[in-house]
C-alpha cells in the first residue's frame, strides 16, 4: 500500500472516530463545567510566543 493511500485510509478513519466520539459526547449528561475568561490578545501579538495562562 503505498502512502497516499495509507494517509488517506488513516484519515477517514480518524473522522470516523472523531464523529462517534462527537456523538456519544452529545448524549453525555454534563456533571460539571468550569469557564474561564481569556485575556484580550492583539491581532499582533498572535504569532508572538505562546503566554500560559495559570488555571
Amino acid at each position: 500500500m503505498d502512502i497516499v493511500t495509507e494517509t488517506r485510509l488513516l484519515y477517514a478513519k480518524l473522522v470516523e472516530e472523531s464523529q462517534t466520539l462527537f456523538d456519544v459526547l452529545s448524549q453525555a449528561e454534563c456533571v460539571r463545567h468550569d469557564c474561564f475568561i481569556l485575556p484580550p490578545t492583539l491581532a499582533e501579538q498572535e504569532s508572538a510566543t505562546a503566554e500560559f495562562i495559570p488555571v
